[in-house]
């Protein structure tokens, strides 16, 4: 076995663990993971004491340290059309965080048990899809809200449009069909139905927008005279 410096052995195991779970899923055994790497089983706990911290290392390998913050500051940006914004973003979350190993793990997450998928989609909805909420309203001609009080059914549709990029990424890492467009298109079907849609929607839910904006001018504390 190759004596290798500390971060490098940490390196080999946490990587290897990536692909591991990733065909294996949660339940595999940590045994067979060090068999598979070529060390032995006590050497691996040396490094992550318990199954659990060495998944935790392998959920902020994976999220954590492959989330933007920029993100967050670009999908509100309205310096920018907001096809331009929601573009960018799903280009770059399709580049950075779909990848095959980032995909079946959360598959396997929610069968196994393991709370990965939690944390990850509470993170999205907070911090991008309650904004995204936000920035469909005023396109449509309606008041700007804070995030946090947008409609549970607005927020379904976002999670909807998130889906359907998601499901391409599962049907190409999880049941192996060949691709039937690029991402690059996919993304671009998406801002298609995501503009021409949304103002349907939100007038299904919300009401006209003209209403809606005449209703939250009311509520608007006035001036003493």
């Amino acid at each position: 076995m190759a004596r290798l410096k500390r971060e490098d052995r940490e390196r080999q195991i946490l990587d290897g663990a990536i692909r591991f779970f990733s065909e294996h899923g949660f339940g595999g055994q940590t045994r067979e993971l060090a068999r598979q790497l070529g060390v032995t089983q006590p050497l691996l706990y040396l490094y992550f004491p318990s199954k659990q911290a060495l998944i935790e290392r392998v959920y902020q390998e994976l999220f954590l340290t492959r989330w933007r913050p920029e993100w967050e500051v670009l999908v509100a940006d309205r310096s920018l059309p907001l096809r331009v914004r929601m573009t960018r973003f799903y280009a770059e979350f399709q580049e950075t965080i779909f990848s095959r190993e980032w995909v079946r793990m959360f598959v396997y997450a929610g069968l196994d048990g393991v709370d990965y998928n939690r944390r990850t989609l509470e993170r999205l909805e907070a911090r991008i899809f309650r904004r995204v909420c936000v920035e469909l309203r005023l396109a449509a001609g309606y008041p700007e809200v804070a995030p946090e009080t947008v409609s549970p059914a607005e927020l379904e549709y976002v999670w909807q449009l998130h889906g359907r990029l998601f499901y391409w990424n599962l049907r190409r890492h999880v049941y192996g069909l060949p691709d039937r467009a690029a991402a690059e298109e996919v993304i671009e079907m998406m801002m298609d139905d995501l503009l021409a849609g949304s103002a349907l929607v939100l007038a299904r839910l919300l009401g006209p927008p003209q209403a809606r904006a005449a209703s939250a001018a009311r509520r608007q504390p006035q001036p003493a005279s």
